[in-house]
């Protein structure tokens, strides 16, 4: 079987048994999010028929989180923004 496969490749490996499909799921999905590749290229990666699966295993990460906020810094104000930010 499938299952019998995979647990003689993971013993031949020297990995433990934590190691199992679902965690290498997620794994992928995760570090594929990490590396900032969109919901939907991971989606047809994973080939998740449903893309709230893909949100389930792509776990954001706190680093991800400030990152996105940083790039807000990039975009440069609008000048009506500019005036109220220098009368503050």
């Amino acid at each position: 079987t499938i299952t019998n496969i995979f647990k003689t490749a993971r013993r031949r490996a020297g990995l433990g048994e934590d190691v199992t499909p679902h965690a290498m799921r997620h794994t992928f999905a995760s570090r594929l999010g990490e590396k900032g590749t969109d919901i939907r290229t991971i989606q047809e990666l994973g080939r998740w028929a449903d893309i709230r699966m893909v949100q389930r295993y792509a776990n954001v990460t706190e680093r991800r989180k400030r990152e996105a906020i940083e790039k807000l810094s990039e975009i440069p104000l609008p000048d009506s923004l500019k005036q109220i930010r220098q009368n503050l």
